[in-house]
C-alpha cells in the first residue's frame, strides 16, 4: 500500500497568505496533488493507495475528484477528526481508521514531492521488508543527510 499523509494544518502556507493547502495549488495548469499522483500511475493497478486527511470534507472531495481525473480507481481515504503530531502519527492513525492490513508492505510518500514515472528500485523485494521510505541527501536545518534507507522498519 502507498500512503500519502495529508493531515497537516499547512500553517506555513496560511502564514504566507495562501488560501489553500500546497497540494491544491496549480503548477502548469494542474494541482500539485495531480502532478504527484500521476507520477505513480504505473502502480495504479498493482498497489492500493491511501490518503490520510484532516476531517475537512472539502479536501476529501478534492482528493476524490483528482484521483478520478488521473484514473486512480478506489483510493482509500482516511479522515482524521483531530490534528496529529506529525507524519508518523498521521499514518498510524490513518491505518487504524481504515483497518488496513498491518502485515502488508507499506510505502509512505509526501503529497508535495513530484516523482515522474516513479518505480521502486529494481533490486528491492517488497516482500522482504516491512516498508519503503525514501529520503534524500541535503544540507541545512531539517534536511536528512545520508544515503537512502530501505529496510525493515
Amino acid at each position: 500500500m502507498i500512503v500519502f499523509p495529508m493531515a497537516g494544518l499547512g500553517q506555513r502556507f496560511i502564514d504566507a497568505g495562501y488560501g489553500k493547502p500546497k497540494f491544491m495549488l496549480a503548477i502548469a495548469g494542474k494541482s500539485v496533488f495531480r502532478h504527484v499522483v500521476e507520477g505513480f500511475s504505473g502502480l495504479f493497478k498493482s498497489e492500493d493507495f491511501m490518503f490520510v486527511l484532516g476531517g475537512d470534507t472539502r479536501i476529501a472531495a478534492f482528493v476524490e475528484n483528482e484521483c478520478r481525473a488521473v484514473g486512480l480507481a478506489n483510493p482509500s481515504l482516511a479522515l482524521l477528526d483531530w490534528p496529529t503530531r506529525g507524519q508518523a502519527e498521521t499514518v498510524e492513525q490513518g491505518l487504524a481508521k481504515a483497518a488496513a492490513d498491518r502485515e502488508a508492505p507499506l510505502s509512505i510518500f509526501n503529497i508535495d514531492t513530484i516523482r515522474p514515472e516513479f518505480a521502486y528500485p529494481r533490486d528491492l523485494d517488497m516482500g522482504a521488508v516491512d516498508g519503503y521510505l525514501e529520503v534524500f541527501e541535503g544540507e541545512g536545518e531539517g534536511c536528512p543527510v545520508g544515503p537512502a534507507f530501505v529496510g525493515t522498519l
